[in-house]
């Protein structure tokens, strides 16, 4: 039971490694694009701000829960995922 335990502590944490590392790469990308194509159009640039933030709030919350995933139950996870 503790094996199984441990395998899903290490598969939550690879998961959540994973997903950290996609919201900062998709932060870099987002600037990039901003910052190249110099976009103009308001409900483009919103948009695209809206998703950046997204992204930093998603990975900033799954670097809190990334430090407690012991102390927090598996299903959370699942909420993050």
């Amino acid at each position: 039971m503790s094996l199984l335990l441990t395998i899903s502590l290490t598969s939550c944490s690879a998961h959540v490694a994973g997903e950290i590392s996609f919201s900062l790469i998709f932060c870099v990308l987002v600037i990039t694009c901003c910052m190249t194509l110099r976009i103009r159009h308001f409900w483009v640039s919103r948009l695209l701000y809206a998703s950046l933030h997204f992204s930093l709030g998603k990975a900033f919350l799954l670097t809190l829960a990334w430090r407690r995933e012991r102390r927090l139950p598996l299903s959370i996870w699942v909420f993050f995922w």
